[in-house]
């Protein structure tokens, strides 16, 4: 056979489509660009050169050998072998085969294959990216192992200085009690413990501790001006004390001190800017200028005075008296309105923060509210026993009554009543309203204080007192609830109800405990101790430590510390 037989006797292969051409789907997958093109072109070659290859074998016979039986069944050899790749090439082999049929099964063949091989890529492909992300996954679960296990080791190890902490305030190492719990709340500064928490507390109040000097007698009352600057003692000998507070590194300086008054002061009230002080003291009410000097007295001599207090604005006096009535005077003791309508003697009066109603409380077992114009809005009588104090919320929409027989009650300004409160076991001393609103705090004889929240549902108990509470207060700030018991302490605590400072006075019942205007720091005070006695809150106390040279001197004494040990 000649050259020229054999190209006769094999069939010429298809032409490569032109750039420009159109193509069909498969032949843009297969060349997709410009990358790809040159390994289809020896793709195209080696299916050209196994087809002559197979022609020139037996040239006189290549016109009657099964040519396309045998590329395909090559090709579905490959295809079941998963390998593709070449089962496509035998495929395309088959496409120029002389014996290829007419219908369209190599076609099928040829996207059967493709799809195997892109199918096989993708699975390629997403058991890559599963490695990838099971390897991901592994390393973000060691690193959150890892973080966890450093997480453990810092709360031991900051549980470890707490309690050291502790030994050294046992010992009055005051600097050492600091430092050590100061480095604990460091380490677990953003997941904190209670045993740090209370360390720090504790330690605070032992380096921040401060008095006043000696009083003439033990303090029955006690208040902050509205700065915060001054503070006002009523003495058990009837005298009028204003102490200086604009700087307690040295011990609370007496500003000035009234002689002693003739009848038992039963109020003393700054002013609303500070520069009056009003004393209510038997049948006389009295004001004083912010030096002590006497301005004016208001004196009934039928009348025992319960209470004096400003309205917010400062320019009306709300007085209540032994007699079944309470009344509002302006500034300079002229009567404007008579509250009358109590069957006993009025205990308490109170303006709403907007100074639009009064609040009264009597020894009738009611509360009453009032226009300021005299008239009465509506009794509050529901717990027929007797009631031991009365409060606005601090935006003026709700009022807040505790009761001796154990129950808070809560009605808006309307008097509707809204929510009866029992959780107590006993009289219930009092209770507030926090500055948001968002909660109530109450403290009874059961020796219990209760954090609600603003619709009367129990929060939490706060149970660490061995005595009566007999008062409670939040923060300016709501921080913080402090409550001072019979119990001879003080106690601090925050909102998730952990016991964060112990405030004692030892010796004497604790009859009552404060905050300053600006949240900052705490002022206690016992009827048989002459003293006042004021220290900081822990947050002020670590404001204070980041503020002064204490963070590293505590930094440097606990590095000689471990080089020591």
């Amino acid at each position: 056979m000649t050259h020229q037989d054999l190209i006769v006797s094999c069939p010429d292969p298809p032409p490569t489509p032109s750039r420009g051409g159109n193509r069909s789907n498969a032949e843009r997958l297969f060349l997709p660009s410009e990358g790809v093109r040159e390994r289809n072109v020896i793709d195209l070659a080696y299916i050209i050169s196994l087809f002559f290859v197979f022609c020139s074998l037996n040239p006189a016979s290549a016109q009657n050998r099964p040519c396309y039986k045998i590329m395909v069944a090559e090709g579905q050899a490959s295809y079941d072998k998963l390998d593709f790749e070449m089962a496509i090439k035998k495929y395309k082999a088959a496409r120029i085969c002389h014996d290829r049929p007419t219908n369209n099964e190599i076609d099928d063949l040829l996207k059967k294959a493709r799809n195997g091989y892109i199918d096989n890529i993708k699975k390629s492909q997403r058991a890559a990216k599963l490695a990838e992300e099971k390897a991901k996954q592994s390393a973000e679960s060691a690193l959150r192992e890892k973080e966890k296990a450093e997480a453990s080791a810092r709360r031991s190890e900051a549980g470890k200085l707490a309690f050291q902490a502790r030994e050294a305030t046992e010992k009055k190492h005051k600097m050492h009690a600091l430092c050590l719990a100061l480095t604990a709340h460091k380490m677990v500064e953003g997941n904190p413990l209670p045993l740090v928490n209370r360390a720090f507390g504790d330690a605070t109040f032992l380096y921040s501790h401060n008095r006043s000097e000696k009083l003439s007698s033990g303090i029955q009352q006690i208040a902050f001006s509205p700065e915060g600057d001054r503070i006002l003692c009523i003495t058990l000998d009837q005298k009028i004390i204003v102490l200086d507070n604009s700087d307690t590194t040295d011990s609370l300086k007496i500003l000035f001190s009234t002689p002693a008054f003739d009848q038992p002061i039963s109020t003393a009230v700054f002013s609303p800017d500070g520069q009056e002080i009003m004393v209510a003291a038997g049948s006389v009410i009295k004001l004083f200028n912010n030096k002590g000097k006497p301005q004016h007295d208001f004196t009934q001599s039928d009348k025992f005075y319960e209470s004096a207090q400003y309205s917010h604005d400062g320019n009306s006096i709300l007085v209540c008296s032994s007699h079944h009535d309470a009344e509002r005077w302006d500034k300079a003791g002229h009567l404007q309105t008579k509250f009358t309508g109590h069957q006993a003697k009025v205990k308490q009066a109170i303006f709403s923060p907007d100074d639009n109603l009064v609040l009264t409380l009597a020894k009738d077992k009611t509360a009453r509210i009032w226009k300021t114009d005299g008239s009465q809005v509506a009794v509050l009588d529901e717990s027929k026993a007797h009631l031991t104090d009365a409060k606005f919320s601090q935006d003026g929409k709700k009022i807040v009554t505790t009761c001796v027989d154990g129950t808070i009650r809560i009605y808006d300004t309307a008097g509707k009543l809204l929510n009866t409160l029992s959780g107590h076991g006993d009289i219930v001393r009092t209770a507030n309203f926090s500055p948001s609103g968002k909660y109530i705090a109450s403290c009874a004889a059961d020796k219990t204080a209760i954090l609600w929240d603003s619709e009367g549902s129990e929060i939490l108990s706060m149970t660490q007192h061995a005595g009566d509470i007999r008062s409670i207060h939040f923060s300016p700030d709501e921080k913080y609830i402090l409550t001072c018991s019979m119990d001879r302490t003080a106690k601090l605590w925050n909102l998730q109800g952990e016991h964060i400072m112990n405030i004692d006075h030892q010796k004497h019942p604790v009859n009552g405990a404060i905050f300053s205007p600006d949240s900052n720091k705490i002022l206690t005070f016992s009827e048989q101790h002459a003293y006042a006695h004021i220290c900081y809150t822990p947050q002020f106390m670590h404001q204070y430590i980041m503020k002064s040279n204490l963070d590293t001197f505590c930094r440097n004494e606990m590095q000689k510390s471990i080089n020591i040990e």
